[in-house]
């Protein structure tokens, strides 16, 4: 018999052993967000987001609200720090002030929505928080963020480090030079719900959804934890400034991948997304895996006996499926269309019957 405590943790009782549990990667609410299903997710760490800074990593790194992959909990991780978390948790805070960490967007762009996701985290999360993002005017040349102290040491060493604090001379130091820019509040401090299934959750819609945005920074109020954020949005593209900018002067325009979401490519619509959503298409580089793409369900009005036609050698059907992406430019003509069915072995697309639904479109501008 398999019984379930408060935290998620299911208990064999024949012999009293735990198995490691991973939350869903849907959100339980009745209603997600138009944001969450068609907008980019602008702190993946796959596409490049990153910590720049943190003030407390005691039990579990910041670097972790970053994953791509849904929470997991396992009761019998522990560590030297004590218990083993996936998220970004904060020891208990004895002096004055509260936690906070940077976070690099992958790219610059506006914000729609904001997911925080508490998973797991019943009795440690943080009791509040807010959000602010900062236009930082030099996101394109510097890439390591050396305006922030500390930064390109954690670079280097390819994140936090658990069981670790900034010391309060380095914390200063970041207030500064944070200080020395402009933060717009997206999300004005409110009060979290522990990681219950029916309650881990939480949606904000950005206070500020036109202005572009680099970096965002994360308030604890004053200490906890939390297991992921996602922050929605579009991204915002300065063509003279992020591509022809960076050509030396006898560089020749190269050709572009207008959709790819790193110059404003976007999912806009689609007939079905039961296995993804279109905007997965549109990611730079190969996908990771199934779930790294567009897969509709299969129709359940399909054919009980398949036919195929005689003239085209196709299945013998009208149904299909479809979605519009949205180019990051307006562009005269398109000279390649690139379509790639990675890991959809048995699964990829039958064949496109039109050609104006555009998976990858690299034109000269």
């Amino acid at each position: 018999m398999t019984t379930s405590d408060n935290t998620g943790t299911k208990t064999n009782d024949n012999d009293n052993e735990m198995t490691t549990n991973k939350a869903p990667t849907n959100s339980p609410v009745t209603h997600q967000p138009r944001y969450t299903l068609y907008g980019t997710n602008l702190t993946d760490e796959h596409l490049g987001a990153r910590v720049i800074f943190a003030t407390d990593e005691f039990f579990a790194t910041a670097d972790n609200l970053l994953k791509r992959e849904a929470p997991e909990f396992d009761p019998n991780a522990y560590c030297s720090q004590g218990k083993v978390m996936d998220g970004w948790e904060s020891r208990r805070r004895r002096q004055p002030g509260h936690d906070w960490c940077v976070i690099r967007l992958a790219y610059r762009g506006t914000i729609a929505g904001i997911e925080v996701d508490t998973a797991f985290f019943t009795g440690n999360f943080a009791p509040g928080i807010s959000i602010q993002a900062a236009n930082i005017p030099d996101y394109s040349s510097d890439e390591h963020d050396e305006w922030m102290p500390g930064s390109f040491d954690r670079f280097e060493r390819g994140g936090g480090i658990r069981g670790s604090k900034a010391d309060s001379d380095l914390i200063v130091k970041a207030e500064d030079v944070c200080g020395q820019h402009e933060w717009k509040t997206l999300v004005s401090p409110v009060e979290l719900s522990p990681g219950y299934p029916e309650t881990r959750m939480h949606h904000f819609t950005a206070e500020d959804p036109s202005t572009p945005f680099t970096h965002i920074r994360i308030n604890y109020f004053p200490d906890g934890g939390v297991a992921r954020i996602k922050v929605y949005g579009s991204v915002s593209v300065d063509f003279t400034r992020d591509v022809f900018g960076k050509l030396k002067a006898s560089e020749p325009v190269p050709v572009l991948d207008l959709a790819s979401m790193a110059l404003g490519g976007r999912g806009l619509a689609c007939s079905n997304k039961h296995f993804g959503v279109p905007r997965n298409l549109l990611k730079p580089g190969r996908g990771l895996d199934m779930g790294d793409g567009w897969e509709t369900a299969r129709h359940m009005k399909r054919p009980s006996i398949i036919k195929t036609n005689p003239e085209t050698g196709l299945v013998d059907t009208d149904l299909g499926d479809w979605c519009i992406l949205q180019l990051g430019t307006i562009t005269a003509q398109v000279e390649k269309l690139e379509i790639d069915t990675c890991h959809f072995v048995s699964t990829c697309m039958y064949t496109i019957f039109d050609f104006s639904l555009l998976i990858a479109a690299y034109s000269s501008l």
